[in-house]
């Protein structure tokens, strides 16, 4: 299921305390909506 999956990444990015996993963070929300839109 790709909003479990979705909710699992964003978990463990929002743990990581990177400054890159905010960008991380930013890139993965774009890739889920992208894929949303597509299984519209």
């Amino acid at each position: 299921d790709i909003e479990q999956t979705f909710e699992d990444i964003m978990k463990i990015l929002k743990a990581t305390v990177a400054p890159s996993a905010n960008e991380a963070i930013k890139k993965v929300e774009r890739a889920y909506r992208l894929i949303c839109k597509e299984l519209m």
